[in-house]
């Protein structure tokens, strides 16, 4: 049987440095042969379809969010990852201001102090987050995530469709 590398996609503001502060650090970094990352921006600087990744491969997929600061586009992101079920660590840099959403929608959530700092925890949340049993990856009671994951599995199935 062929094992298929999960997947990892970064999704953070389009802020000046980000290649240098996110991506360079996560390519150098051991998830980098663990995982298959997918850094929308490492090419060039055209919109990424998330939504059709998102919408394929929901089960294989983990989402990393950069929460320093305000993006739209992340903020879209998330929430359509969110929605379909796909879990989601948010982290951001000391000092940097969050929005309470990102913590609310994330099945970790964490402060970093540099690029090593970032590397370390993530690894950490990724390992934990594989390894929790899925109703407890989230905090609402069992009864709720059933509906929940009832409610995810149409959106997906209504995603699927689309893609």
């Amino acid at each position: 049987m062929l094992m298929v590398k999960k997947k990892l996609y970064l999704t953070h503001p389009n802020k000046e440095g980000f290649r240098e502060k996110l991506y360079t650090p996560l390519r150098k970094s051991g998830l980098n042969s663990q995982y298959d990352i997918i850094l929308p921006h490492e090419l060039d600087d055209s919109n990424y379809d998330s939504l059709s990744l998102f919408g394929r491969e929901p089960d294989n997929l983990i989402v990393l969010a950069e929460c320093s600061g305000h993006a739209t586009g992340r903020d879209t992101e998330l929430a359509f990852a969110f929605l379909l079920g796909i879990p989601i660590i948010g982290f951001y840099k000391k000092g940097r201001m969050y929005s309470t959403h990102h913590k609310t929608m994330s099945n970790a959530f964490f402060q970093y102090r540099s690029k090593d700092d970032m590397i370390s925890r993530l690894e950490v949340a990724i390992n934990a987050l594989q390894t929790i049993p899925e109703p407890m990856k989230s905090s609402i009671d069992p009864k709720a995530w059933e509906t929940y994951r009832d409610q995810v599995a149409q959106i997906r199935k209504y995603v699927q469709e689309i893609f």
